[in-house]
C-alpha cells in the first residue's frame, strides 16, 4: 500500500471535522440542557418546599404548658392533608430557636449556620434515602425553626424524562446532519473526484484540457490552472515536434547535394583511391538519409499519437504497393521477394500511413540485416498475410507477417531490439543501422492497438515478425 492510500481522503477530514463540530456542539447543548432543567426544576421544588414549611409555621402557637412554650395545632389528618405527595414522602421538624423540638420528626435536623441566608436548604440522607431539606425561621416573640423534607427520587425520575424528551430529538437531528453532510460533501467534491478519475484514466500523451463543472470556485479555478499548464505542455511538445521534423527535413538538402555531387564525381572517373572514397561517400549518406527518414517516421507517431482514428484499411493493397517499391532493390540484393494471402481483398482497422511504414521498415530492415555480408543459399523474403477466424468462424484478427531464412535473431534479443537505439553486432554488416527500425514498427503497432511479435523462421531458421491487427 502506497503512501498516499493510507492518507484520508478531503471528503473524509470534511465530514470527520463537521461531524466532531457537530458531537462537541451537542455535547455542549446537552450539558446546557441538563443544568438548566435540573436548575429550574430543583428552584420549582424549593419553592414548594417553603411553602409547605410556612403551612405548617403558621399552626405553630405559643403554649405555655409545652418546655419549648410552643405547640403545633394540627391534627394527623390536617398534616397529611398540608403535607401531601403522591409520589414522595414529606418529613418535617419543628424546634424552638433555641434547639428544643416542638413537633415532627427528630432526626430531620438541619440547623443552618449563623451566616447562611434563609431558607436553608440542604440535602441529607433520612430513613435510608435521600431528601431535600428546606428550614425557614419564623419570627415573633418566640421565635422558631420549621423544616420541611422531601425524598428526591421522583424529582430525580422527572429530571431524567425531561432530559431524555429532550436529548432525544437532538440525537436524531444530530444523526440526520451527519448523513446530511456526507452527502453534500460528497456532491461538493464529485467534482474534483472526476477530475481525478479522469487523469488516471486518459492517456499520457492525451494533453486535451480537462472539463471541471462545479458549485465552487476552488475547484473552477484549480481546473483553469490544471488546463493552463496543459497548454504550456502542449505547447512545449508541439515546439519540440517542430524542431526535430524542421532539423530532419533540413538535413535532406545538404545530404541530397553530397549525393548528388559523389555520383557526379563517379559519372566522371578518377582515381581508383577517389572511386572508393566517392563510394564511401554515398553509403554514408545513404544511411544518414535513411537515419533522417526513420527520425521524421518517430516524428509522425509522435504528432498522430493522442489523435489517430482507425478506419478500414485495405492491407492487401498496401502489401502489394510495398513489394512494387521493393522489387528492384531484392532484385539488385539477389532475394527472391514473395508474398501470399493477397489473393483475396483484406480489410483492417487502421491507417494507411503507418501500415505503409510497417511493411516499409520490416523490408528494409530484412534487405539490410536479414541475410548478412555472406548469405547461405538463396536468400528469400516472404510478406504473409493470414486471416485468423474467431469462435463464430468469422474472421476477426489479421495478421501480416514478415519472413526471412537469414540469420536471424538470438530469442533472448528480441525484446531488447524492439527498443530505440539498438543495434545487434552479429555481423558487421549488420551495424549500419541506427537501431530504429524496430521501434518505429513497435510505435506504430502500439498506435494501431495491434500485437507486435518476433518469432524464429520456418524450420527454425531465419526471423519472422509479426503484427496482429483488427479486421475491419
Amino acid at each position: 500500500m502506497s503512501a498516499a492510500r493510507r492518507l484520508p481522503t478531503l471528503g473524509r477530514r470534511l465530514v470527520l471535522h463537521m461531524i466532531t463540530a457537530l458531537v462537541l456542539g451537542w455535547l455542549i447543548a446537552s450539558f446546557g440542557i441538563v443544568w438548566v432543567a435540573a436548575h429550574f426544576m430543583q428552584r420549582a421544588y424549593d419553592r414548594g418546599l417553603v411553602e409547605d414549611a410556612l403551612l405548617v409555621a403558621e399552626r405553630v402557637l405559643a403554649d405555655p404548658s409545652s418546655a419549648s412554650g410552643l405547640s403545633l395545632k394540627l391534627t394527623p389528618a390536617e398534616l397529611s392533608s398540608v403535607l401531601f405527595d403522591t409520589t414522595e414522602s414529606i418529613y418535617f421538624l419543628v424546634r424552638s430557636a433555641g434547639g428544643q423540638f416542638v413537633a415532627g420528626h427528630p432526626g430531620l435536623a438541619a440547623l443552618p449556620d449563623a451566616d447562611e441566608p434563609l431558607p436553608y436548604f440542604v440535602e441529607r440522607s433520612f430513613d435510608g434515602a435521600p431528601v431535600r431539606l428546606a428550614t425557614i425561621l419564623k419570627q415573633g416573640p418566640r421565635p422558631f425553626y420549621v423544616t420541611v423534607g422531601q425524598t428526591t427520587a421522583g424529582r430525580d425520575a422527572m429530571l431524567l424524562q425531561l432530559v431524555a424528551a429532550t436529548l432525544l430529538p437532538l440525537g436524531v437531528v444530530l444523526v440526520v446532519l451527519v448523513f446530511g453532510i456526507q452527502r453534500l460533501v460528497g456532491a461538493d467534491l464529485a467534482p474534483l473526484v472526476r477530475l481525478e478519475r479522469d487523469l488516471l484514466q486518459r492517456d499520457a500523451r492525451d494533453l486535451a484540457p480537462v472539463h471541471v463543472e462545479s458549485r465552487v470556485r476552488d475547484f473552477v479555478r484549480l481546473g483553469e490552472s490544471f488546463n493552463s499548464l496543459l497548454a504550456t505542455i502542449r505547447r512545449a511538445v508541439v515546439a519540440q515536434r517542430e524542431f526535430a521534423g524542421n532539423i530532419a527535413h533540413e538535413l535532406r538538402t545538404p545530404l541530397s547535394g553530397i549525393r548528388a555531387l559523389a555520383e557526379f564525381g563517379l559519372r566522371d572517373g578518377g582515381k581508383p583511391v577517389m572511386k572508393e572514397q566517392l563510394e564511401e561517400i554515398i553509403r554514408t549518406q545513404d544511411k544518414a538519409s535513411r537515419l533522417v527518414d526513420q527520425l521524421l517516421a518517430l516524428a509522425f507517431a509522435e504528432e498522430v499519437s493522442g489523435t489517430l482514428k482507425r478506419e478500414p484499411v485495405r492491407l492487401d493493397i498496401v502489401v502489394r504497393e510495398a513489394l512494387l517499391r521493393f522489387i528492384a532493390r531484392t532484385d539488385a540484393q539477389g532475394i527472391d521477394l514473395g508474398a501470399s494471402g493477397l489473393d483475396a481483398p483484406v480489410e483492417v482497422l487502421g491507417n494507411a500511413a503507418l501500415l505503409e511504414g510497417v511493411v516499409n521498415n520490416l523490408l528494409d530492415n530484412a534487405c539490410r540485416h536479414a541475410f548478412g555480408s555472406s548469405p547461405v543459399g538463396q536468400p528469400q523474403l516472404t510478406v504473409s498475410v493470414e486471416a485468423k477466424e474467431g469462435s463464430t468462424g468469422a474472421a476477426t484478427r489479421v495478421t501480416l507477417s514478415v519472413i526471412d531464412n537469414g540469420i536471424g535473431l538470438p530469442e533472448a534479443r528480441r525484446a531488447d531490439m524492439m527498443q530505440r537505439w539498438r543495434r545487434t553486432s552479429r555481423e558487421p554488416m549488420l551495424r549500419e543501422g541506427a537501431g530504429l527500425g524496430l521501434a518505429i514498427v513497435s510505435e506504430y503497432a502500439r498506435l494501431l492497438g495491434a500485437r507486435l511479435s518476433l518469432h524464429a523462421g520456418p524450420d527454425g531458421t531465419g526471423l519472422s515478425v509479426s503484427i496482429e491487427l483488427d479486421r475491419a
